[in-house]
């Protein structure tokens, strides 16, 4: 990833405090003139001020040699990769400040990240929300996002025990369900009930979010 083109972006953390960087994007951004421009500020701020609140995003960094995406920070523009660059679009009406790492965190300063890095885990656990992007919305998500509710209500409403089992060659997850427990007289039997929100679901746990190193 392309760094910022100045330093002065960074100013430095006090020692005796707890803190972090902060992102605050500029509101009605898409009516400002500026096109598809993001416009944000940072801000520094104390994990330790009961006041300090903030969401944190998690992400996925993508593809690094991708540097052909910009946003505005502190009036600098600064390098960001693509999937960063469609999550902060998204974010345009966001109102509370985000902390977002490859941002908050001046990724040119080895001791800077070693020390950020490891408070990443309270970093996370202090925000107000988690804000997951697992990329722009469309017909896969969507179709996901329905499918796990349809299924969470019918798994709420069955009465016995279930398992499932995908089968590959139709794309559907099939539920097998069988008294509890299951005796020599009473197997466990097979049911025959497909639901294709299934092989939505299947699909969107696919995506390489989930299997991220970072």
């Amino acid at each position: 990833m392309a760094e910022p083109v100045s330093p002065l972006l960074y100013l430095p953390f006090d020692p005796a405090k707890s803190q972090i960087r902060l992102i605050c994007l500029q509101p009605s951004q898409s009516n400002n003139g500026d096109g598809d421009n993001i416009i944000c500020n940072l801000r520094l701020a104390d994990l330790d001020d009961k006041n300090c609140v903030y969401d944190a995003l998690s992400y996925e960094w993508g593809d690094p040699t991708n540097t052909s995406f910009s946003v505005i920070l502190n009036g600098e523009e600064t390098s960001v990769r693509q999937n960063l660059w469609l999550a902060l679009r998204s974010l345009k009406d966001q109102t509370r400040p985000v902390w977002i790492d490859a941002l908050c965190i001046n990724q040119r300063d080895d001791e800077e990240k070693n020390t950020q890095v490891g408070q990443m885990g309270r970093i996370y656990q202090r925000a107000s929300r988690v804000i997951a992007w697992l990329g722009p919305e469309d017909d896969e998500i969507a179709g996901a996002s329905t499918a796990a509710f349809s299924l969470a209500n019918f798994l709420h409403g069955t009465s016995v025990s279930t398992r499932y089992c995908y089968r590959p060659e139709t794309g559907f997850w099939r539920p097998y369900k069988y008294p509890t427990p299951a005796t020599p007289s009473r197997p466990n039997v097979p049911v025959t009930y497909q639901h294709h929100g299934w092989a939505a679901l299947h699909s969107f746990c696919q995506k390489s979010y989930w299997s991220r190193l970072w």
